[in-house]
């Protein structure tokens, strides 16, 4: 069974107040974070395991999508 999983960017966002943070250590995170995703794509792909789905969508799809996302908000960074 997929679950069912919804995510609230504002309220989410707002609630963790990250505008509150030290620049360094957000950037700092952000890098921990995507290594270690990094890693479990790398064991994903690896592991043959790009079709599972969740929401019906596959893992392979939620990962491009992620790079897509990632990659969006580093131009937004890079621009200011």
């Amino acid at each position: 069974e997929n679950p069912k999983i919804y995510y609230d960017q504002v309220a989410y966002c707002a609630s963790a107040g990250y505008q509150h943070a030290e620049t360094e250590k957000l950037c700092n995170l952000w890098r921990s974070v995507n290594e270690q995703l990094l890693f479990l794509f790398k064991q994903v792909i690896a592991n043959k395991l790009i079709q599972r789905t969740c929401n019906d969508h596959s893992l392979e799809f939620l990962m491009l999508d992620y790079v897509v996302h990632l990659k969006h908000h580093r131009n937004q960074i890079l621009s200011e």
